[in-house]
């Protein structure tokens, strides 16, 4: 019995741990931001502060935002996936430097 209320706690406090840390993550990293459409979401990952500027001279600024050409319109669940795993590989991409 001791083993298993060890093994148990062990495991609630993993799960915390983690939880806490993704929700940590989560809100430093302005995750909600990137459920919206608006633009200014681009430069919260500073690499991306050329093309926003870019973007916000150019003429079509006021016509079309930047997941009007770069995401899919058939569907939130796909627009959602393909954010997420755009967002994954440049989280990848920046945090290992490649």
């Amino acid at each position: 019995m001791l083993r298993t209320t060890t093994a148990a706690l062990l495991a609630t406090v993993a799960i915390g741990s983690m939880a806490g840390a993704g929700a940590h993550t989560f809100l430093v990293a302005r995750g909600a931001s990137y459920l919206s459409d608006d633009p200014r979401v681009c430069v919260n990952c500073h690499i991306m502060r050329e093309q926003f500027d870019g973007w916000s001279h150019a003429t079509h600024h006021a016509l079309a935002t930047c997941n009007d050409c770069h995401l899919p319109h058939d569907g939130l669940l796909h627009k959602l996936f393909v954010k997420a795993s755009n967002g994954y590989h440049h989280g990848a991409a920046f945090t290992l430097q490649d």
